[in-house]
């Protein structure tokens, strides 16, 4: 989980403050903004903070806005149960990543901390072959289709620390991909 914060917000079918986990998970197209309710707090924002701080662990990033969501600004249409919100997330910014960039020189052996985000097999012209993504924390995207014993053990959402050669550069879909092979597990 990175960009990990904790943030006050109204609640999906009452008019009640709520505290919600909003976090960017690796998925196989890097990483996807996610938010889940962790608890109701109180109509009454004062009261709403009070508990919101009693619930948070030290480690949280818990985001206290100055101008919270107004509650009376939430309108039903009466055709459905959810919510229209007028100001939902106030002064909340929004959430940018920066574009891929390449990575080495092709040839070079680079050392990378990365994420696991896809990992499938798939037919080629030589049979059976296993495709694995990564993400690192700038955001830059990799590609190996290494079928060794130490990928082949991979799972999405594995951090691994490594070593890989730079064997090609690539655009996809407008995204650069550095392609990487020799792929080894660092000690």
């Amino acid at each position: 989980m990175w960009n990990s914060k904790y943030i006050i917000g109204s609640g999906s079918k009452n008019k009640m403050y709520c505290l919600y986990h909003s976090f960017d998970d690796y998925s196989s197209s890097g990483l996807i903004p996610k938010c889940h309710h962790v608890s109701n707090l109180s109509t009454d924002y004062s009261k709403a903070i009070s508990k919101a701080k009693q619930i948070a662990q030290p480690d949280w990033n818990l985001i206290i806005s100055k101008k919270p969501v107004i509650l009376d600004d939430i309108v039903r249409d009466g055709s459905s149960l959810k919510p229209t919100y007028n100001n939902f997330y106030v002064d909340e910014p929004v959430v940018t990543y920066p574009a891929s960039s390449f990575v080495g020189a092709v040839g070079e052996t680079v050392s990378l901390t990365l994420g696991v985000t896809d990992s499938f097999y798939f037919d080629g012209s030589f049979g059976s072959t296993l495709c694995t993504k990564f993400v690192d924390q700038s955001h830059n995207v990799y590609t190996t289709y290494s079928s060794a014993k130490f990928v082949r053990e991979l799972t999405v959402g594995d951090t691994i620390y490594c070593t890989a050669e730079v064997s090609a550069h690539s655009n996809y879909q407008e995204e650069k991909t550095t392609t990487i092979k020799k792929v080894k597990g660092a000690n």
